[in-house]
């Protein structure tokens, strides 16, 4: 039997090492692979205050303050990343 992961899984290839994300700067590193996890995988619905709005497959909604605390960096870091 196949365990469940309630929010879903990211699949890294070996190939990663050979790419140009693997030879950035370890906070670049970090933010890149932070995207990556917190992308929708289907699209979803998002209220911003106003109107419902569709936040497509690939997207996502994230303030600076929030995803810099998700990345574990700096703001200035997630800025220059």
């Amino acid at each position: 039997m196949a365990a469940e992961i309630p929010d879903g899984a990211v699949i890294v290839a070996r190939a990663i090492l050979n790419s140009s994300l693997w030879t950035m700067r370890p906070v670049d590193r970090c933010v890149a692979m932070t995207c990556i996890c917190l992308c929708n995988f289907t699209d979803r619905k998002w209220f911003d205050g106003e109107k419902e709005i569709v936040i497509h497959r690939g997207q996502f909604v994230r303030g600076r303050k929030e995803f810099a605390k998700a990345a574990g960096v700096t703001e200035q870091a997630l800025r220059t990343a």
